[in-house]
């Protein structure tokens, strides 16, 4: 393709406007901090880190905040949306599996309320699938 040709360039004034998606959701109780997981090499899928008021620290499979997630029950879903592992959009958050992140202690990984969340910065070590939140 010769990009020197007027027809083969892009002009953003005649072109159409994006389609803008987007999604909100329904939380059950006050969100104190919001974060992401990074891992080392980036193969394991991301989650979306949720500190709560309460002082709970949950993570969310991150195509749950997909804004592509399409508005039909589980059983009127496209393959092409299946295959893309889209999941059906639900406003509310509360009732959807969540994992409750646990703070390691020596060995054993203990739960308990994290204090007072404003920020989760994170950051990826070198076992693959595991983040470290912190500061450094």
């Amino acid at each position: 393709m010769d990009t020197s040709l007027r027809k083969n360039q892009f002009d953003a004034f005649a072109a159409a406007p994006p389609k803008v998606q987007s999604q909100s959701y329904a939380y059950a109780t006050a969100v104190s901090a919001l974060g992401i997981t990074l891992t080392h090499k980036g193969i394991t899928p991301r989650q979306i880190l949720v500190g709560t008021a309460a002082g709970h620290l949950l993570a969310y499979d991150a195509r749950l905040f997909d804004p592509r997630r399409p508005f039909v029950h589980p059983s009127k879903m496209t393959a092409q949306d299946k295959e893309e592992g889209l999941v059906p959009y639900n406003p509310s958050l509360g009732g959807i599996n969540s994992l409750q992140v646990g703070l390691a202690r020596a060995s054993p990984v203990v739960t308990r309320p994290v204090i007072q969340a404003r920020d989760l910065p994170a950051a990826p070590i070198s076992a693959q699938g595991s983040t470290a939140l912190g500061r450094p």
